[in-house]
């Protein structure tokens, strides 16, 4: 199930791959469904877990969320838009039964 990640700056959600793809993420494929691609390396996730930074409204493998995280600056004044990107994708999650408290 789908979830926030504890972090004490950003809001992030966590899932494995057929959760994002379930509400839509992720691309398209005729025959396959969807798959998620890694906004930052462009490999597929279609394993282990999916990283949705609301503040970047970007998707990130392991790899690549480690990395980001370990760098990234957090700005205050981005905090209005994180929210609702994490509470739009947060409520499509709960709709579809793919969230966990």
């Amino acid at each position: 199930m789908a979830r926030q990640l504890k972090d004490d700056k950003w809001l992030i959600i966590i899932g494995d791959p057929m959760e994002f793809a379930a509400i839509g993420m992720g691309a398209p494929i005729e025959f396959v469904g969807r798959i998620i691609i890694c906004d930052n390396c462009n490999a597929e996730c279609n394993a282990g877990d999916v990283y949705y930074i609301p503040v970047l409204n970007r998707v990130f493998c392991q790899d690549c969320f480690d990395e980001w995280h370990k760098t990234a600056t957090y700005y205050p004044e981005d905090a209005p838009y994180e929210r609702r990107y994490f509470n739009s994708i947060k409520k499509v999650l709960e709709d579809s039964g793919l969230w966990e408290e």
